[in-house]
């Protein structure tokens, strides 16, 4: 039978080795209980109030200062946590005090928590609201020469944009991102996207704007003479009876237009005949079908004058 001392000094230099590795696993384990250690912890909300919104910065992090195991217990498991529960605060400028119940440890993990910085957080909460609000689409560049922008035109012309209600308040529009029609000759459609630069105002769907700008030949403006002004109503008299108006034509166009190519019209519908004095603008339209960018600029006189014909 061997004798015990053979069984220890055989290969006495792996078991030397063995029981070092050991010593050393344990302590890297379960470290000097007696050692003050400090982690930074991330720092989440939870229970935010529907329609409420934190407007100030919260810490992403916040230090903690311990004695027990080390980050080498939880390498690989979730790490603690610091939560900040929001389900009482109410609007307005909030303190909260941090202690260790608004730590969240891994299962299995004790720890003695001896401090956290900081002791307490300010946040601000604020309500909600929403409102709709008219986009505007940004156009930036000049066609090529010879060339000019006709019409702007986007779809939606409007959105809903919801956030914290003061910021709310001041918004009176939206914009597109910019788009560059730098020496285009030809009409373009875009996509763009809306340009909210506060982080805390979103806006409905669709987040995309379709944008149409129509480019066409250089106009040139002439004026219309003695186009008639008929009513609605064949009892009302409208003074002055004729108006000029002012027409934007491409410099291309090698046409003639005079007043029969173009109507003037005024409605009784929506006014009060009873006033002495009524006062309309006269709707302008084409006769015919005419060439893209042929546009009517202006009427003078804008407003024509309407009264019933007396009773003979």
């Amino acid at each position: 039978m061997r004798d015990l001392k053979d069984v220890v000094l055989e290969n006495w230099g792996l078991k030397v080795i063995s029981l070092l590795l050991a010593v050393t696993l344990w302590f890297a384990v379960h470290g000097d209980p007696a050692t003050e250690k400090t982690i930074s912890v991330p720092v989440e909300t939870h229970n935010l109030r529907r329609n409420f919104v934190i407007t100030s910065e919260p810490p992403n992090s916040i230090q903690v200062t311990y004695r027990g195991g080390g980050p080498s217990v939880w390498f690989g498991e979730s790490v603690p946590v610091c939560v900040i529960d929001l389900s009482e605060a109410d609007e307005g400028e909030r303190i909260i005090p941090l202690g260790t119940e608004n730590l969240r440890l891994p299962r299995g993990l004790v720890l003695e928590v001896l401090a956290v910085h900081p002791a307490r957080v300010h946040l601000t909460l604020e309500k909600t609201a929403s409102k709709e609000v008219p986009i505007l689409a940004v156009v930036t560049g000049e066609p090529a020469a010879g060339f000019e922008v006709y019409e702007i035109a986007h779809s939606p012309p409007r959105t809903t944009i919801t956030g914290p209600w003061t910021r709310v308040e001041k918004v009176s529009e939206v914009m597109t991102e910019a788009l560059s029609i730098q020496g285009k000759r030809e009409s373009v459609h875009l996509l763009a996207n809306l340009n909210i630069k506060d982080s805390l105002i979103h806006s409905s769907p669709p987040s995309q704007v379709e944008v149409k700008v129509e480019i066409g030949a250089r106009r040139r403006r002439i004026t219309i003479h003695e186009v008639p002004v008929l009513p609605d109503d064949t009892s009302l008299i409208v003074t002055p009876s004729r108006v000029s108006i002012q027409v934007l034509v491409p410099e291309t166009f090698a046409g003639v237009l005079t007043a029969a190519d173009f109507n003037a019209t005024v409605s009784a519908r929506k006014v009060d005949l009873t006033l002495p004095v009524v006062k309309v603008r006269p709707d302008i339209s084409f006769a015919h079908p005419m060439q893209p960018g042929i546009k009517v600029e202006d009427v003078h006189p804008s407003l024509v004058t309407l009264h019933r014909m007396e009773k003979s």
